[in-house]
């Protein structure tokens, strides 16, 4: 047991220590306590911050953006994986806006964020990439901002701050890129013709799900998949379904609108 000693001198000039004054340090074995990082639990009163709803299904950019979140000041008072576990999920209600990784929402994220609109929730997107289709798609969608991946972390601060105070944000990497292929100065991937559909199937492909069940998940027989597929290898002028399903892999991460 450890002792916070008082020391005293007695009449011989030697110095003791009272009894009185004894006071026991932390119980032996206990290890000093750290602080957790909190995040579900956090409300706003508690950090002093804004509240804001994480929808990311993979583990690695979820910790990331909640950790640079929570450096920001801001408090993540729920996180989900995907579309229905968002619009169930107790503390929605409770965020002044929802970050959406775009692949997070599924075969249907625009869905998602036109449900969070009608909601009157405040949406931010993020996307591995910026293709003009998209960005258009999502703020069509009822988004109020979009960020990529590739942004620094204080343009989503930044993007989450606007939405919150009741203005659109783009960042300006992707405000750029955005303005550069509508003044025809850089041309656009193909994959900029590709219908709502298309993308969603595209997306699939990238997260390696066979056509049965891409016609499962989108509500549509394998056939129309398949005819889905057929008009993305003409458009991309590929040799086949495995250059196609390569190519997803490659360019598609981000494209899932």
């Amino acid at each position: 047991m450890k002792w916070d000693l008082h020391p005293s001198e007695n009449a011989h000039g030697e110095q003791t220590v009272e009894p009185s004054k004894m006071t026991p340090a932390e119980p032996p074995g206990e290890p000093a306590r750290i602080p957790a990082f909190r995040r579900k639990d956090e409300t706003t009163e508690a950090r002093g911050g804004r509240s804001v709803f994480l929808v990311v299904d993979r583990p690695v950019i979820r910790e990331g953006l909640a950790l640079v979140l929570h450096e920001a000041g801001f408090a993540v008072v729920g996180e989900a994986g995907n579309r229905e576990e968002t619009l169930k999920h107790p503390r929605l209600l409770l965020a002044e806006a929802v970050i959406l990784e775009l692949l997070s929402g599924g075969e249907d994220a625009l869905g998602l964020i036109k449900a969070l609109h009608e909601r009157r929730i405040r949406s931010v997107v993020c996307s591995i990439q910026g293709y003009p289709a998209q960005i258009r798609a999502a703020f069509a969608a009822g988004a109020s901002g979009y960020v990529t991946l590739n942004d620094e972390p204080r343009h989503l601060i930044e993007a989450i701050r606007s939405v919150v105070a009741g203005r659109s944000y783009v960042s300006p990497r992707t405000g750029a890129g955005l303005a550069r292929k509508i003044a025809g100065l850089e041309s656009a991937p193909p994959e900029e013709t590709f219908s709502g559909q298309q993308w969603r199937v595209y997306q699939l492909l990238a997260r390696g799900v066979s056509a049965d069940e891409i016609a499962t998940r989108i509500h549509v027989s394998p056939h129309t998949v398949e005819s889905y597929c057929y008009r993305m290898i003409e458009k991309l002028n590929l040799a086949g379904m495995k250059a196609l399903r390569r190519r997803a892999i490659i360019h598609g991460i981000g494209a899932c609108l």
